[in-house]
């Protein structure tokens, strides 16, 4: 059986009853044990999450806040890398494992019992408090609360086991490198290379470009050139698409997953504001 087998295999045993082991291993393994767990975290959100979010957005549509003009690269990077793991952990995964105020406290016997529910608990917590990361209150967001925080309910898991097999300081690096790849480096990279969407007709002509973070050292502007209901142009830049909507029509009568936009649009003739929205939809899904 190879080391990666041998993880995944203690890994499933570990999510069928919890057991406090840890590993004497090197420093090589211990890189492998965490690589191995980030590419299932990985194969799981791919296989499984983003599916499952899919289905659960054609039902109920989970409502994101709106972009914040304070999520530079610095600040989320220091927010969500460093901020996020260091109070987390110590609250859901430090205490887990018989030693210190815990083995004062506990017999071996009583902790190995009660050991599986702490873990089950307090994955199936972290993963719940990030319920307050939408703005969704209904019955049916409620009901499918835990296919939307399936990711952070798994990652609850591998980080609880990583904590246990090798140690809290490693869970704590576990934590902050998928918070870093997924709301850093994913974003650079995908912005990076993406097309920005262009047409030009005989009645207009738009272009947007998205950005992954708001830049505070650049201009940022919404210019919009109408007459009685009718927009001529708008011009905008570092503004996101919410903000936009929430401008041009009633606030909160239409939602999209925000994205912070530059944007050109230039019409021949005077367009409808209902005219404009169709032209949106084209490329972005608006309820």
């Amino acid at each position: 059986m190879n080391m990666n087998t041998s993880i995944i295999k203690d890994f499933i045993k570990f999510l069928k009853r919890p057991d406090d082991t840890q590993l004497t291993v090197g420093f090589l393994e211990k890189i492998k044990i965490m690589w191995v767990l980030l590419i299932l975290e990985i194969a799981v959100l791919l296989s499984l999450v983003i599916p499952l979010d899919y289905l659960v957005n054609k039902i109920e549509i989970i409502k994101e806040p709106k972009f914040n003009y304070s999520d530079t690269l610095g600040v989320t990077f220091f927010l969500v890398v460093i901020i996020a793991p260091v109070l987390e952990e110590p609250i859901f995964r430090y205490f887990l494992r018989h030693k210190g105020l815990q083995k004062r406290i506990f017999r071996r016997e009583t902790w190995d019992k009660i050991f599986p529910y702490l873990v089950y608990g307090l994955s199936i917590i972290f993963g719940l408090i990030h319920l307050f990361n939408y703005l969704n209150d209904g019955l049916l967001f409620y009901l499918f609360s835990p296919l939307v925080v399936l990711s952070q309910l798994f990652g609850g898991f591998v980080l609880s086991f990583i904590r246990v097999r090798i140690n809290f300081i490693w869970g704590m690096f576990s934590h902050a490198l998928w918070n870093f790849i997924f709301a850093i480096l994913l974003p650079i990279f995908y912005y990076q290379f993406a097309t920005p969407y262009a047409e030009n007709t005989d009645a207009y002509e738009i272009s947007i470009t998205e950005k992954p973070f708001f830049v505070s050292d650049e201009s940022q502007y919404l210019k919009i050139d109408s007459l009685n209901q009718e927009i001529k142009s708008i011009e905008l830049k570092q503004i996101s698409l919410q903000n936009l909507l929430d401008t041009l029509y009633q606030k909160d009568q239409y939602y999209v997953h925000d994205v912070l936009i530059n944007l050109d649009f230039r019409s021949n003739e005077h367009a409808s504001k209902d005219e404009f929205l169709k032209i949106l939809i084209k490329e972005y899904e608006i309820k």
